[in-house]
């Protein structure tokens, strides 16, 4: 079960990702790709159309071709800018290593570009959003949490509904990730009594239950979606920049 909007037809972004390369067919390639594994995707032929880049990119990231032109530009940007950029390029990548950028190689996987991009240090300038990680297991805890930390968030942990909601009392996450399966208070009775108590954070549940019945009531209960075991981290990870999307919408 997917939503990609929320109610009143607001219809919210992914992750930005910019990206230059001066070959056109390089740039839609890698557009089309990335695009596909939900970021949202701009593309720039043209150097000096980066000039904007650091106001264009308060939640994204920078991917570059290498080039002497790329480098020069590079050089000449905030760290803060460039330890936003993942710099692609083959043979030539070791003059871009000392200015705090992530490199790959066109002979990398998508994947491996993908997983460069997770790495990229927030802007200093951005608040770390908070995330509470609520499942019985510790493996799985720290599974996510290693996940969601290396992307920038400040991440919280609770082993049962309980003990989640002593965690709220003390800090107000902005996204809940939850277990149904949990001692002690589970998962639909979690839901109902927070949704009583705040609807101000978005909830995603994870569960190893693969009941479309259970996935009904969670989402009645006022979780925002539901994703199974295993976990597809990718799509996890678009669902909670959704919900922090869309409360930052309302704030406004």
């Amino acid at each position: 079960m997917t939503s990609g909007a929320q109610p009143g037809g607001a219809t919210l972004e992914p992750m930005r990702l910019l990206i230059y390369a001066p070959q056109p067919l390089l740039a839609r390639l890698l557009a089309e790709s990335l695009a596909a594994r939900g970021y949202h995707t701009q593309v720039e032929t043209d150097l000096t159309a980066l000039a904007a880049a650091d106001e264009r990119l308060p939640a994204g990231a920078l991917l570059v071709t290498s080039s002497d032109a790329a480098h020069v530009w590079l050089s000449a940007q905030p760290p803060v800018l460039r330890r936003k950029c993942l710099v692609l390029g083959d043979g030539d990548l070791d003059r871009f290593a000392d200015l705090d950028c992530r490199l790959v190689s066109p002979a990398d996987s998508l994947e491996r570009i993908e997983t460069e991009l997770r790495h990229l240090t927030p802007a200093e300038s951005e608040p770390r959003q908070k995330l509470l990680i609520v499942d019985d297991d510790p493996d799985t805890r720290a599974t996510i949490r290693e996940y969601f930390q290396a992307l920038g968030y400040d991440c919280r942990s609770a082993a049962n509904g309980a003990e989640a909601l002593a965690r709220i009392r003390e800090e107000t996450p902005q996204v809940i990730l939850l277990d149904l399966n949990m001692p002690e208070l589970g998962g639909l009775d979690f839901l109902k009594m927070v949704r009583r108590l705040d609807s101000s954070f978005g909830i995603v549940v994870v569960t190893a239950l693969h009941d479309p019945r259970i996935a009904a009531r969670a989402v009645a209960a006022g979780a925002f979606d539901v994703i199974e075991k295993p976990i597809n981290f990718q799509h996890l990870a678009y669902l909670v920049r959704i919900q922090i999307s869309y409360r930052e919408m309302r704030a406004r």
